[in-house]
């Protein structure tokens, strides 16, 4: 990496709630079953964008030793299991929803393709690879933690 690539990095992530909004995720990160929304989503930060954990950290509104412990957890998980090839998608999510700690990572997601992107429960199910039930209890989840 050039000295003026990292220099619009460290910039880039001295404003992270800014940047965050730049950085899309495709949706084919979350649909991975074997490790958590918050796994998948650091491991494709740190592996494929090439982020550190410090920034990552700053990206994510987390701790750079949350990130590090999160990233091992995966390797580890990863060992066991090998890692899906990511696709190349139309529908990302905005790291940026990340960023509001009131919510899991999970929630914030569901969230954001109910409300945003205005998909139904069972379309996020498919994209996610979840079951529709799951993600019924995780938007209704979240909305009663925003009202709270």
């Amino acid at each position: 990496m050039s000295e003026e690539q990292k220099e619009g990095r460290i910039s880039e992530t001295n404003n992270s709630e800014k940047s965050a909004s730049i950085i899309q995720i495709p949706i084919s990160v979350i649909a991975d079953r074997t490790v958590s929304i918050l796994e998948s989503i650091v491991e494709y930060l740190k592996d494929e964008l090439k982020f550190n954990y410090h920034e990552i950290g700053k990206l994510t509104n987390r701790n750079e030793r949350t990130i590090w412990t999160v990233y091992n957890r995966t390797t580890k998980k990863r060992s066991k299991t090998s890692k899906p090839t990511i696709a190349s998608s139309v529908i990302k999510i905005p790291l940026s929803v990340l960023f509001d700690r009131k919510l899991s990572s999970f929630e914030t997601v569901v969230e954001y393709l109910k409300e945003q992107l205005k998909f139904n429960y069972h379309e996020i199910g498919e994209l996610t690879n979840r079951d529709e039930r799951t993600i019924w209890t995780l938007y209704n989840r979240a909305r009663k933690k925003r009202v709270a």
